[in-house]
């Protein structure tokens, strides 16, 4: 019995060693893991800092969970003020309820999301943006996280605003000669 004692507790004391090995592994192979990942989050913090758009997240039911500072810095508005749907107070009126109803269009067909809005600057001026976003899907097709840029696109829209005028101007200079 002092032998059969002697074998289990020898094979228990070995199974240990080699459970606390496969543990050592396992957490090494974890923290080697860990650094990778906090380097492609400082990356991607990188890229989001660096990028002249505003980028953005939202939650599958429609609401920002994070939106760049980049957007703090162009509107003035308070950190964290933009998040759930506090960016719309910062879209000019004439577009707001179009811009958020295409959005909650969009949360509930799971189309994409594509929209021009102006956006109110720090010195109270508009400018035109382009928004658009996303849905990042599970493996049934539902929503898990929608990603988006809002772009500055308001230089061209004054110059296709200026075309068009130039052609209605065009146009009736050469209707004028011809009657």
């Amino acid at each position: 019995k002092n032998r059969q004692l002697e074998k289990l507790n020898t094979e228990l004391e070995q199974r240990v060693a080699e459970r606390t090995t496969e543990l050592q592994q396992k957490a090494l192979a974890l923290h080697k893991l860990n650094r990778e990942l906090a380097q492609k989050n400082q990356e991607l913090d990188a890229i989001v800092q660096t990028a002249p758009d505003i980028i953005f997240s939202r939650n599958p039911d429609g609401t920002r969970d994070y939106i760049s500072s980049r957007f703090y810095e162009y509107t003035g508005a308070a950190p964290d003020s933009a998040i759930g749907y506090g960016w719309l107070e910062y879209v000019h009126p004439d577009d707001k309820g179009q811009a958020h109803d295409h959005w909650l269009r969009c949360v509930q067909s799971g189309e994409i999301y594509d929209c021009n809005y102006r956006l109110r600057a720090t010195d109270g001026q508009y400018r035109w943006f382009r928004a658009r976003a996303v849905p990042l899907r599970d493996g049934q097709g539902g929503i898990l996280k929608w990603y988006g840029t809002c772009s500055d696109i308001h230089d061209s829209k004054v110059l296709e605003q200026s075309i068009r005028e130039s052609a209605i101007e065009l146009e009736r200079m050469v209707e004028s000669r011809t009657v």
